[in-house]
């Protein structure tokens, strides 16, 4: 966005977090723009950023490895089934005990 406020127009700004960087880094063979053979993981959104900027915040589906989620969710769409467990402020389970490898946990159980 800070792009277009100092006077990119969206177009410019959106190119230049695609496939400008791509071709700096020598990739644009593989990423930074739709083409067919490229890798391609990218959002869906609601509203079109090349008229509003901000409307790149609009989004409504992501793929990922050629899997479609649903942004709302992240549950999958349309390219299969699979259901991600709620978070806990979703009213998923309680975070009040600590597994192996998570934030807090020594590995030992104590959770300390």
């Amino acid at each position: 966005w800070s792009f277009v406020r100092g006077g990119w127009t969206p177009t410019e700004a959106l190119r230049a977090g695609t496939i400008v960087p791509a071709r700096s880094l020598g990739m644009d063979r593989d990423i930074g723009s739709l083409e067919p053979g490229k890798l391609a993981d990218l959002i869906v959104l609601n509203a079109d950023p090349s008229v509003d900027i901000a409307n790149s915040d609009k989004i409504d589906q992501v793929m990922l490895g050629g899997r479609l989620y649903d942004a709302r969710t992240m549950n999958e769409v349309e390219t299969g089934t699979y259901r991600r467990a709620p978070y806990w402020w979703e009213g998923g389970a309680s975070g009040g005990s600590q597994s192996p490898g998570r934030a807090g946990s020594f590995g030992d159980g104590s959770g300390d």
